[in-house]
């Protein structure tokens, strides 16, 4: 009789538990995939600016202003990013 009182102790609390999950929005946990992802965007923002950069050197002529310009400016770019995705407001 004790082994039943328990089980119906556990559902109760189970369908207390789920009832107040659901009304929460879960998102899930990126975890360590999230880390990459930011450094790569990263990157990808500085060889971009960079390479825009030497494309505006070559055509104007003005080695190495333009990949420096570049450079700062994609740096620039995935700091903002990597600042967005990290302390993005969560309401």
């Amino acid at each position: 009789m004790q082994e039943n009182d328990n089980q119906n102790e556990f559902d109760e609390d189970l369908e207390r538990l789920q009832d107040e999950y659901a009304e929460k929005e879960v998102v899930p946990d990126a975890g360590m995939n999230s880390g990459y992802a930011l450094g790569i965007n990263f990157m990808v923002s500085i060889l971009v600016c960079a390479f825009m950069g030497y494309w505006a050197d070559v055509y104007f002529e003005s080695k190495p202003w333009g990949v420096v310009v570049g450079v700062i400016l994609g740096f620039s770019a995935g700091f903002w990013q990597v600042w967005k995705t990290t302390f993005k407001d969560d309401a």
